[in-house]
């Protein structure tokens, strides 16, 4: 019996062994979990940047009339590159460039070549050039890319119109017959016969649109963007979004065109994370926001019904039209700061022009603009109140030249040419950059100073925002709330002065400091009960102030 107790003893003991190394490394594992616990509370995973666009205002130019730097008469990337300082000196922090590649046409907006730069402008060296300036600056660089058509000269399009069995005859979108496309107006008018066939261009005949349900135009267009980003752009300027593949019944807006750009930004956000999608969608503010989608598809489109009802009011002296277009925006929530403001752009009659002239009504526009929630976005002359040319309904005439002086006669230090690509909009001295430069009360001074405002005071660009009822329909207020602080801007559309004019607003905590920080006013506040009365004497007509309410 005496060997059999040993034979199990010698069982047990390993076997206890086993069980005890067992639950050691068991302990161990639950120490190894609380001390990865313990070490990710003390260093937490670092947050997702901030967009670089969420404080940044956007300067767009048609490169054409710019700056020439080689005395054709015709703006070029190097004299872009040349000008820089000034937009850095005025505080815009990206250029949105109008088409730059390869065209037949004037605008650029008909593309030849998705990767390459049009000879009038330079070369893809001089565009690196600039690149790496406008970087070096601390400034951005934003391509116009037309998507939902190309050139009619393009060799893909060429090559299907003159062979009907060509692969690439189907990157287009060709019909036997004309569909009845009953949700599009004009639809006959849209299809253009070369033959027995009808191609669709929804724009115009020398534009035909891409069929983007043909995977082959979708790999080549966006390895055309790829290609841009490599090379160091900071996003796109994305032309008539709405447009990529058009319904049943010819509808814009379809399911499969939002499927698209969620696509696109997926694979341009994996290439380059702050890759900036800014959508050109000229529709209502629920359409628009549709864009935005769950945060998966642009980033920002420009708000068209926000600068329709801003002009609105500023024509009319009346606030109303303008807090009517910008009530829903502000009601959408996160799409507010997807929201892309602006005045006018190169499709649309000047907003110098739309209001005389008026100097008053232009700075208290771009005082209404530059306190706006969102990337607010200037077109060239704007800062100087360039009106439209002679012929103020064309296109051209919405393009002119940039006057920045009269030191070089006619070029006005635009060109040494003789003339330049196209007349200037006016001979009018005091409209141009040199003269405004050197009076601290002109347009261009005003604008100046709105930019600092804006890049010094971060509640401008991403603080909260609502509309602060007001007794009196001239006046819009609109109050902005950021972290330490709250900022009230204070527009009167009116053609008189507003006496007094007293803002209520909710406030927890002592009394704040108050300040104007632009504007020609004064300002007193009186606490009670949690509503803070915030009074100024006098609001002058046609006229903007920002006040500052101190820690909150």
């Amino acid at each position: 019996m005496h060997w059999l107790r040993l034979r199990i003893r010698s069982l047990i003991i390993p076997l206890t062994v086993r069980l005890q190394f067992l639950l050691l490394l068991l302990l161990l594992s639950q120490g190894v979990v609380l001390l990865r616990a313990e070490a990710a509370a003390l260093d937490p995973a670092p947050t997702v940047a901030e967009p670089w666009w969420r404080h940044a205002v956007t300067y767009e130019l048609l490169v054409r009339s710019f700056q020439d730097s080689d005395g054709d008469g015709v703006g070029d990337l190097a004299g872009v590159q040349s000008r820089l300082g000034y937009l850095h000196d005025l505080g815009v922090d990206a250029l949105w460039l109008m088409p730059i590649f390869p065209s037949p046409s004037y605008h650029g907006y008909d593309v030849t070549d998705y990767r390459g730069v049009n000879a009038d402008y330079g070369t893809i060296d001089t565009f690196k050039q600039l690149l790496n300036s406008a970087h070096a600056l601390g400034m951005h660089i934003i391509l116009d890319v037309p998507l939902n058509h190309s050139s009619s000269h393009h060799p893909w399009f060429q090559a299907g119109l003159n062979d009907p069995q060509s692969p690439l005859r189907s990157r287009y979108v060709w019909r036997s017959t004309i569909p009845n496309w009953s949700a599009l107006p004009n639809n006959a008018s849209h299809w253009h016969q070369v033959g027995t066939d009808y191609y669709y261009a929804y724009f115009s005949a020398s534009l035909p649109d891409f069929d983007w349900t043909n995977v082959d135009v979708y790999q080549q267009l966006s390895a055309s963007l790829k290609y841009w980003i490599d090379l160091g752009v900071d996003g796109f300027r994305l032309d008539a979004a709405r447009y990529l593949v058009e319904g049943p019944n010819g509808e814009s807006d379809t399911a499969a065109t939002h499927a698209i750009w969620q696509r696109l930004a997926a694979e341009m956000k994996a290439n380059q994370p702050g890759t900036l999608l800014v959508g050109e969608v000229w529709a209502g503010q629920s359409t628009i926001n549709a864009y935005y989608g769950a945060g998966n598809e642009l980033d920002q489109c420009f708000a068209f019904p926000l600068a329709g009802g801003l002009l609105a009011s500023l024509k009319s002296g009346d606030g109303t039209s303008f807090v009517n277009a910008l009530s829903p925006m502000l009601a959408a929530g996160a799409p507010q700061f997807f929201s892309a403001p602006f005045l006018t752009n190169h499709d649309q009659i000047r907003i110098a022009t739309e209001l005389a002239g008026n100097t008053a009504s232009l700075k208290l526009a771009a005082a209404a603009l530059l306190t706006l929630p969102g990337t607010p976005y200037l077109y060239y002359g704007e800062e100087i109140g360039l009106p439209n040319g002679t012929n103020t309904a064309s296109d051209q005439a919405k393009r002119t030249p940039m006057p920045w002086d009269h030191t070089l006669g006619s070029g006005r230090g635009f060109t040494n040419a003789a003339a330049p690509w196209e007349p200037f909009a006016t001979d009018d001295p005091t409209i141009e950059v040199a003269s405004e430069s050197v009076d601290p009360d002109s347009l261009l001074a005003t604008y100046q100073s709105l930019l600092a405002l804006r890049h010094s005071e971060p509640g401008l660009a991403t603080g909260s925002a609502e509309i602060v009822p007001s007794a009196s329909a001239q006046i819009v207020v609109l109050k902005r709330v950021e972290v330490g602080a709250t900022l009230l801007t204070v527009l009167n559309f009116g053609a008189t002065a507003v006496t007094p004019l007293t803002m209520t607003v909710d406030w927890l905590g002592n009394m704040p400091a108050a300040s104007v920080i632009f504007g020609q006013v004064t300002v007193s506040t009186t606490l009670t009960d949690g509503k803070l009365a915030v009074s100024v004497p006098t609001i002058p007509p046609q006229s903007a102030a920002v006040l500052r309410l101190g820690d909150q």
